[in-house]
């Protein structure tokens, strides 16, 4: 157990629901202090953009690797990218279901746009998938995704998900 009293530090973010005020998170002994943007007249697409503009430069400069080319082949994931598109009404909660990245995206510029009481990080986690599928992997806005919560009745993580992507996308180029 550390005696070590944490560092705070406040963040005001572009990507978070304005009814989120003070909310504290603490991590590796770091605690963080989160607020969302007042909207202030400020559009929809303003909004997006700067969220995703603050996205891009966080994965960009937390990559260790690119990809030089987007993946062959057939998508699947699991997890994160599941529970968020199924949150913004993009699958099915039960069945899961193919989407593409553009959708999430048009479903992010929607939720930086509004006011969302149920959902104040919508912005953040759509315009994030985005920004990871899009401008890190390279995969294009019309590439499908098939979204998957459970496989043979066991629920399966992101882990899974690339370990299965990765395997399938080997046996197919063969």
């Amino acid at each position: 157990m550390s005696n070590k009293t944490p560092t705070t530090t406040h963040f005001t973010s572009p990507c978070v629901d304005p009814i989120v005020t003070d909310e504290r998170w603490t991590y590796a002994n770091k605690e963080i202090v989160v607020s969302g943007m007042s909207p202030g007249g400020t559009t929809a697409a303003r909004q997006h953009a700067a969220c995703r503009l603050l996205v891009a430069q966080y994965v960009k400069s937390t990559l260790d690797w690119e990809p030089e080319e987007p993946p062959r082949g057939s998508v699947a994931a699991m997890s994160f990218f599941y529970d968020v598109a199924a949150d913004a009404g993009l699958i099915d909660v039960m069945r899961g279901g193919k989407v593409t990245i553009g959708k999430y995206k048009h479903a992010a510029q929607q939720a930086c746009g509004g006011a969302n009481i149920e959902q104040p990080w919508a912005c953040m986690d759509l315009v994030y998938i985005v920004t990871l599928l899009n401008d890190a992997y390279k995969m294009s806005l019309n590439h499908p995704i098939s979204l998957y919560k459970k496989v043979n009745g066991h629920e399966v993580s992101w882990a899974l998900g690339l370990a299965y992507t990765t395997i399938m996308n080997r046996i197919n180029v063969k």
